[in-house]
């Protein structure tokens, strides 16, 4: 099988999964909001435990994937993912659902998560040729783009229908399709291993000296944990705050987010060629005047809510799409293949203590100061997160 058939067979597997995911996505904070009535602070809490778990997960989960089949750690995740979204239904149906469940899912499920995700960063670009990178990586933003804005509309729609618990049924299949993609793929060989002394590949601390001696990766790194704080925040209170606050239907939430993550699938599109027309230094100028957008959801009322909170998304999703695509580009780039896995953890690592610290802070302002105010706040962290890049674009580090 040509590289070219395994990449987009992988594609093609990933995309089921993605569109499962984004379902979920929505599902799960509805079902503790509606049925469980969560406050925003157990919300928060709901979005903290599986930034918790990428921290516990990821730095081990590196070290992993640079050293074992790839392939096998993505089927194994996929597998453990829907067994563990197929319980939520299943204690539904006898009435033993809990929060405390929702926590152990959420959790071991993003564990899980980040263990795939590591795999695959580490794992598609062996079918990639360096000049197919960056088009390759639009691809999968488009995908994963494409996925958010049909996820939450399917979303909110079988929830209307079927309930929130049985929807993670969705999920749990979309994973077993993406298993099964897996097993049709041809692996690549595997990185030759003595490019690095043998104390380096066992270490998961390589990460942290390719960070020290690269300086756009360590500005792209410290712009990307700060920037996940401000979305952990506004992820954790942005579906109570629609559905209770703004008293939108679930079927409108969707709708809101459908529309608004357009933002993305044209930033997914768009970003090869804005690369090659502007330039890495003013692409990366431009995402980060997108910062405040916040402020839009910090102004949003019942009666406009449908017009600014789309925006919100929209923009958000433009700018964070943008941002993976030339961040998991340049990583790709610059750093050595045997050590990807390990750099890709080092920053999951923090991205997930990053998420956790931001859902819970985002649940305690809105309890403590309400939504508007927390938004505002989220708006100013990202601004805060943009300008290590910023600084490289002045400074023209291509």
């Amino acid at each position: 099988m040509t590289k070219d058939r395994s990449f987009a067979i992988l594609w093609a597997g990933q995309a089921v999964s993605d569109l499962g995911s984004a379902v979920t996505s929505i599902a799960l904070p509805l079902l503790a909001v509606i049925a469980l009535r969560a406050s925003p602070a157990q919300v928060g809490a709901l979005q903290a435990a599986a930034g918790a778990a990428v921290m516990v997960v990821t730095l081990p989960a590196g070290v992993l994937v640079d050293r074992v089949s790839g392939r096998a750690v993505m089927i194994v995740c996929d597998v453990g993912r829907a067994v563990l979204l197929s319980s939520i239904p299943v204690a539904a149906a006898v009435g033993a659902l809990a929060l405390a469940q929702l926590y152990v899912v959420a959790s071991v499920s993003a564990g899980l998560t980040v263990m795939f995700g590591l795999a695959h960063h580490s794992f598609y670009p062996r079918l990639l040729d360096d000049d197919q990178l960056v088009g390759g990586n639009s691809r999968i933003a488009w995908t994963e783009s494409a996925a958010r804005v049909a996820g939450p509309a399917c979303g909110a729609l079988a929830v209307g229908v079927f309930g929130a618990a049985r929807v993670m049924v969705l999920d749990a299949a979309s994973y077993l399709i993406s298993a099964s993609s897996l097993i049709l793929v041809t692996a690549p060989a595997a990185p030759a291993a003595d490019r690095m002394p043998r104390a380096e590949l066992r270490s998961a601390a390589i990460g942290i000296q390719i960070l020290r001696g690269d300086n756009m990766l360590r500005r792209l790194t410290l712009c990307t944990i700060g920037s996940m704080v401000s979305l952990g925040l506004t992820s954790a209170v942005i579906v109570p705050f629609v559905v209770i606050d703004l008293r939108q239907s679930v079927a409108m939430l969707g709708v809101i987010f459908a529309v608004g993550e357009i933002g993305g699938v044209v930033a997914a599109s768009a970003t090869s060629g804005l690369t090659a027309r502007l330039g890495l230094t003013r692409l990366i100028r431009s995402i980060a005047a997108l910062s405040p957008a916040g402020v839009l959801a910090a102004v949003a009322t019942p009666s406009n809510a449908i017009v600014l909170i789309t925006g919100f998304v929209a923009l958000s999703a433009f700018r964070f799409v943008v941002f993976d695509v030339i961040q998991y580009s340049c990583r790709a780039r610059r750093c050595p293949p045997e050590a990807l896995g390990r750099l890709n953890a080092l920053i999951r690592c923090g991205v997930g203590g990053a998420t956790a610290f931001g859902a819970m802070l985002g649940g305690l302002l809105a309890d403590s100061m309400g939504y508007q105010l927390t938004f505002v706040v989220s708006a100013v962290i990202l601004a805060a997160a943009s300008l290590p890049v910023i600084r490289i674009a002045a400074a023209g580090d291509n």
